[in-house]
């Protein structure tokens, strides 16, 4: 079964790819440095979209983010096609050169707890203050931490209470106060309960009646929290390569800019996501958030970043730009086709199904009154319809505002609705299939794979196929009933779930779903893609006992 995703750039996306198949695709890989890009199509002007008779609008589109930059997932594809780490990253930021850069302490801005910076006791704990004194912090508190005061913030310690500590002196401090320990790794503990192993040295400052929270950590340590938050562990090496370079890259650019505050950066999707070391449950359970794989890429490309013209590199990502990468504020952040997107096993983002409804853009402009129709007025005229929405008009009975199409995506965003907008690049036309993988989950001696799909050019269940490690192993109808999805979707009927049960051997499985298109086009949408570890099975049983019958020794028992 092919899972096609149509482009102006007419090439394939196919699951499973033959070998000739992948031959063409590294081609055109060793082409892409002489590749003529042909100006783009001028951008698709006033397409209006009126309001449906339900108040939906079924979406489709490309791509997972602003699309500046190296794509995460065609990175991937990259890779596997066998492409190594640095053309990668001359291909996403092409005019860039490699050097390297010393390793030295980035300010982050940690989002752990607004109301306190609290710091499990640890071997050779200890609070420095601005003046410089060096406070050793009694082993026998549990806990520390620096809440905020009328004029500062108050050093406190865990014992049986909570109970202030002097610091020079005082109990009045006006400055920061920085937490170290011996192995400078600290717990430090988040405002729902939970806690986290960071690398470093926490300083807190307070301001306003809150604490913020800064971790001072080397530059190669902070890259073994970023890399495996930005690009799953287990994808190929080379990917993980350029996405290290790119962070580190990105890091540096941080901390070279002005310094305007305590800090360099964050440690959100607003700057780029850092983790620490490991997390605790509110239980204590711990999860590893280090892996020896991003590790080795760190390891690997040890202090290599990029230049353009002797200044670091800007070097904005996104988990994908759908086929075609977007201008950015620097030379090297260019608009141009992308050969590597969808070539991924389990790229879901290459192309995607959404849905919008009338009254997600209401709620967020009420001055329109009742929502009639919403006009596409700019596209950046690069791929499917004209490109990524630059500019919108949105109309109602009492008015229209003039929007771009960041704000559409953002009144029903991906991840916060399942079925939400995940970029600015799409058409609200669609009568592509949508719907969801709802979980995978190990029974015993199977996979339950459930989730739903509907096919807006029909109310009749429609098929899904279901591959498990890149390999389509079940096609099935999605008819069991979902009162949930009908309560959304009402006009296509109780039926449209899907529950099945697969066969799989001991090991770490990836499935994927795919809802299969009974309409026009040859677009079969991915539902989504999970992970999942299937334990190893102990046969169980027992020995019952020997009996000698007179001229053979008789076994027996049982085993499952």
């Amino acid at each position: 079964m092919v899972h096609v995703r149509s482009s102006s750039l007419t090439r394939l996306t196919i699951r499973g790819r033959t070998a000739y198949s992948m031959l063409l695709a590294m081609v055109s890989v060793l082409l892409v440095p002489m590749t003529l890009v042909v100006g783009a199509p001028a951008a698709r002007a006033d397409d209006v979209f009126t309001r449906p008779a339900d108040g939906v609008w079924r979406v489709s589109g490309h791509g997972f983010g602003h699309g500046r930059g190296l794509s995460q997932w065609g990175s991937y594809g990259a890779a596997v096609a066998g492409v190594p780490w640095d053309q990668i990253l001359s291909t996403y930021y092409p005019g860039t050169t490699r050097t390297t850069y010393p390793n030295n302490l980035i300010r982050v801005r940690l989002t752990v707890d607004s109301t306190q910076l609290r710091v499990s006791s640890s071997v050779g704990l200890v609070a420095v203050g601005a003046d410089g004194v060096v406070t050793a912090l009694p082993p026998n508190a549990t806990q520390w931490r620096l809440v905020p005061t009328a004029t500062g913030q108050r050093l406190e310690a865990l014992t049986d209470a909570w109970r202030p500590f002097p610091l020079s002196g005082t109990t009045d401090i006006r400055s920061w106060v920085r937490f170290e320990n011996s192995a400078k790794v600290l717990r430090l503990w988040r405002s729902g309960g939970t806690s986290v192993d960071y690398r470093g040295m926490a300083y807190g400052y307070a301001a306003a009646g809150f604490i913020s929270t800064v971790l001072h950590l080397p530059l190669e340590d902070y890259l073994r929290g970023v890399v495996p938050r930005e690009s799953p562990a287990a994808w190929p090496t080379e990917a993980l390569r350029a996405q290290t370079v790119a962070a580190r890259s990105y890091g540096v650019a941080a901390q070279l800019r002005p310094a305007s505050s305590a800090s360099d950066i964050c440690d959100t999707t607003s700057c780029q996501v850092f983790g620490g070391t490991t997390s605790y449950s509110t239980s204590g359970a711990a999860t590893a958030l280090e892996y020896a794989s991003t590790n080795a890429s760190i390891a690997d490309t040890a202090g290599v970043v990029l230049t353009y013209q002797g200044a670091i590199a800007f070097t904005e990502f996104s988990a994908s730009n759908g086929g075609w990468s977007t201008t950015g504020s620097k030379p090297y952040l260019v608009a141009k086709p992308d050969p590597w997107s969808g070539l991924a096993p389990g790229d879901s983002v290459d192309t995607w199904s959404g849905v919008l409804r009338a009254s997600d853009l209401e709620a967020q402009y009420p001055q329109i009154g009742t929502l009639t129709q919403l006009v596409v007025t700019q596209r950046d005229g690069n791929g499917d319809w004209g490109g990524r929405v630059l500019s919108a008009r949105i109309d109602g009975t009492a008015g229209s505002v003039q929007v771009t199409g960041g704000a559409i995506m953002r009144a029903r965003p991906f991840p916060a609705n399942s079925d939400g907008l995940r970029s600015n690049w799409f058409s609200l036309g669609s009568t592509l299939p949508f719907g969801n993988l709802d979980g995978t989950t190990w029974t015993g001696n199977a996979l339950r794979v459930t989730g739903w799909t509907i096919d807006p050019d029909t109310a009749d269940p429609i098929n899904i196929h279901v591959y498990l490690d890149g390999v389509n192993v079940r096609q099935a109808t999605a008819n069991t009933p979902r009162p949930d999805v009908a309560a959304y979707y009402p006009a296509y009927g109780p039926n449209h779930g899907y529950d099945l049960s697969l066969n799989a051997a001991p090991g770490t499985h990836q499935v994927c779903t795919y809802a299969i298109n009974t309409g026009a086009g040859a677009v079969n949408p991915q539902l989504g893609c999970r992970t999942i570890t299937v334990p190893q099975s102990t046969p169980t049983g027992a020995f019952d006992g020997t009996t000698w019958t007179g001229n053979a020794l008789r076994v027996t028992g049982w085993t499952i």
